[in-house]
């Protein structure tokens, strides 16, 4: 159960909760069906209730540049040492999110000294 906010007399919002027993390593779609109570006792028929569909959907990436290397590719995206260069990422199933993140891992050789 989960707090609703009255937007008008036909529309409500809320926050889905967590998917209990969830991994973010696997895709899975399950449905979870949502009913509603105006005084948090008596909830809608399940009769009436609607499907809400669980789903991991991870994005796939097509393409890397920046502004000033055009080249499109996975290994030609560069920039200086300092950073804040400005990196497009081109790809699908980006979803509009204020958790949306893009994860710069870095692989740093072993010093190389030729001793």
């Amino acid at each position: 159960i989960v707090p609703a906010e009255y937007i008008s007399p036909t529309q409500i919002r809320c926050y889905s909760p967590p998917m209990p027993g969830s991994r973010a390593d696997r895709t899975v779609t399950v449905p979870s069906f949502i009913t509603v109570s105006n005084d948090g006792t008596n909830f809608t028929d399940d009769a009436f209730s609607i499907q809400f569909n669980y789903t991991t959907t991870f994005p796939k990436v097509d393409h890397i540049f920046t502004t000033s290397h055009y080249e499109a590719s996975f290994v030609k995206a560069r920039g200086p040492l300092h950073g804040r260069t400005e990196v497009y990422i081109n790809g699908t199933d980006f979803l509009p999110s204020d958790q949306l993140l893009a994860r710069f891992r870095m692989e740093i050789p072993e010093s190389t000294t030729g001793e």
